[in-house]
C-alpha cells in the first residue's frame, strides 16, 4: 500500500505521538510504502530547516538521513 502524506501531517510525525507518528513507524518497518514527489520532499526538507524548529545543520542531516529512504518516489 502506498501512502501519500501532506507536509504539516509527515512534521507532525516526526515530533508527535499521535496517528500520523503511527503510519510513520509502519513505513521504516516496511508495513507500508510513503509515496512522495521531489517537489513534497524539497518542500519537507524546508520546512524541517527553518528556524522555528532550531535545528543545527548536523541534526537536520540526522533527521533527513533517517527518513530519506522510507520514500517511493515518482
Amino acid at each position: 500500500m502506498r501512502i501519500v502524506l501532506d507536509t504539516n501531517v509527515f512534521i507532525s510525525a516526526i515530533f508527535w505521538e499521535g496517528s500520523s507518528h503511527d503510519i510513520l513507524k509502519l513505513a521504516e518497518e516496511n508495513k507500508i510504502t510513503l509515496a512522495a514527489s521531489q517537489e513534497t520532499l524539497e518542500e519537507l526538507f524546508g520546512v524541517l530547516a527553518r528556524n522555528k524548529f532550531k535545528h543545527t545543520s548536523y541534526q537536520l542531516k540526522q533527521i533527513l538521513k533517517r527518513y530519506q529512504n522510507i520514500f517511493f518516489r515518482w
